[in-house]
């Protein structure tokens, strides 16, 4: 596998219930290089009883689970010329930072200040902006209010 491939494993590791013992062979393979010999011990060592573990390993809970359609970046879509990121992809998060960056500049709004008496817009601010939605509906739309 590549890197590319192993941190795409791991990263789709991330919304299931994958045993961490289930993941020490993509961990080990993408890390091996910067393992010290005590730490590749250890790590040859845990894969080892994971493995001998695993024939004993029985859950009623499901290992998966079914992911939800994402109806707030819909409705963000809808709100924001800002493009969505795709939510399938490694290295989202940064992606997310960069969207809720550009919708909160679209609304007059500074990322990470978001309480609701101080940080918003009263009326002829909103007017001024051009924004037509009340102060209740648009910190409702943001996620705050």
């Amino acid at each position: 596998m590549t890197t590319a491939d192993l941190r795409r494993t791991l990263h789709a590791s991330l919304d299931r219930r994958v045993r961490p013992e289930d993941l020490l062979t993509p961990i080990a393979q993408l890390i091996a290089d910067q393992l010290s010999p005590a730490d590749r011990q250890r790590l040859l060592k845990a894969q080892r009883q994971a493995r001998g573990a695993a024939s004993f390993h029985w859950s009623s809970m499901p290992a998966d689970f079914r992911r939800p359609a994402a109806p707030n970046l819909q409705v963000a879509g809808a709100l924001f010329a800002a493009p969505l990121p795709p939510t399938d992809e490694p290295g989202v998060v940064a992606q997310l930072g960069q969207y809720l960056g550009q919708a909160s500049a679209e609304i007059h709004k500074r990322v990470g200040e978001s309480d609701f008496r101080r940080d918003r817009l009263n009326r002829d601010a909103r007017a001024a902006a051009g924004l037509d939605l009340s102060r209740r509906r648009l910190w409702q739309v943001v996620g705050v209010g």
